[in-house]
């Protein structure tokens, strides 16, 4: 992460596969990156049966100051589109 930081990088993009309490403290920790690299953030998490288990969704978006842009719920499919210049979502489901 600080590499990228330190390269110039606006946008952090996690693709995760994580159950329901990994996905509570992923949210934690990327709403952190977000405010203190000043990078957009996205959390791309799938949903229902992975491996041997349950995968949790939320898949979300954070502004550059670290607040919560959007979020998809624990069970939908959808996608989050996020204008890095306005900082603002479109969820499509």
């Amino acid at each position: 992460m600080e590499n990228a930081f330190q390269r110039g990088s606006e946008v952090y993009i996690a693709s995760v596969a994580k159950s329901a309490s990994a996905v509570e403290k992923a949210l934690k920790s990327l709403s952190s990156i977000a405010k203190k690299y000043s990078m957009t953030v996205v959390m791309s998490n799938n949903v229902g049966p992975c491996d041997n288990f349950e995968s949790a969704g939320k898949s979300c978006a954070w502004s550059n100051k670290g607040e919560l842009l959007g979020q998809l719920d624990e069970h939908s499919e959808g996608i989050l589109v996020v204008d890095t210049s306005t900082q603002e979502v479109i969820i499509a489901l």
